[in-house]
């Protein structure tokens, strides 16, 4: 499930499989997984990411500048 995106019905799933294996580290990481996706949808990247040719631009003004 986890793999096909739905991460609620996955969490649920292993909240199931936990009771019965409760040390089970691999199981523990996937819901912890399943659990944070909601909030990295939420609070995508605050990083802002340009266009390859205007970040080129941007490098050879700043060198341009610097050399000045």
């Amino acid at each position: 499930m986890v793999e096909e995106g739905e991460y609620e019905s996955a969490a649920e799933n292993i909240r199931k499989y936990l009771e019965i294996f409760p040390d089970d580290n691999h199981a523990n990481t996937l819901l912890s997984s399943c659990e944070h996706y909601a909030e990295w949808v939420r609070n995508k990247t605050k990083h802002i990411i340009q266009n390859e040719d205007k970040l080129i631009q941007n490098i050879m003004i700043i060198h341009l500048l610097g050399e000045i």
